[in-house]
């Protein structure tokens, strides 16, 4: 039953290393998306984050991204009027899924960077696609279409994540021994 239990305990402290933070992005297929060049892997701490949000809406002329750290406090808002056009499927650019090949999508870009010591967790990217008159096309009143994504940053040194993790199966490994009564090898 204690190896079951042990087995059990090993398991559960794997997966959760290995869960990845969720993402909130939509596909260009909806006419708006937005990602960054750390999409499923993390930020070591003094890294730059580049964030690039993409429409196939023409009318667009400006996106507001926000950065968000643990899901309340702004670190920083800008908003970006330059963009540049490519082509789906042409250029070298990629197909992207549910849009016709040779889609016209503008894409703004923002970088944010370095994060400081205290910053480490769950970061969120958040744009708002805005047109000249303040607004979407496709929207009413002043419904902004905003798209967002998520990323994690870790300490700069990853031994020390790894030095972490091998004590703590270390403390499991020891606490298993002596629940045995076994006598420690000195």
């Amino acid at each position: 039953m204690k190896k079951e239990c042990l087995a059990a305990a090993i398991l559960v402290c794997a997966v959760s290393l290995c869960i990845s933070i969720s993402y909130a992005q939509k596909s260009l297929a909806s006419g708006y998306q937005i990602t960054t060049d750390h999409h499923g892997i993390g930020v070591l701490i003094g890294e730059t984050v580049t964030a690039w949000a993409d429409t196939t809406n023409l009318t667009t002329t400006k996106v507001n991204f926000t950065w968000i750290f643990e899901d309340s406090e702004t670190k920083r808002e800008v908003t970006v009027t330059s963009y540049i056009t490519w082509f789906t499927g042409e250029d070298g650019w990629p197909e992207q899924p549910g849009v016709t090949h040779g889609t016209e999508v503008r894409r703004f870009i923002d970088s944010y960077g370095p994060f400081e010591l205290d910053e480490i967790g769950d970061w969120a990217v958040k744009a708002k696609f805005i047109n000249s008159y303040g607004q979407t096309w496709a929207s009413d009143n002043d419904s902004f279409p905003v798209r967002a994504t998520s990323f994690h940053v870790i300490p700069e040194v990853p031994l020390g994540t790894i030095a972490i993790i091998l004590t703590m199966f270390g403390a499991i490994g020891l606490f298993a021994i002596r629940k045995r009564k076994i006598p420690l090898p000195i």
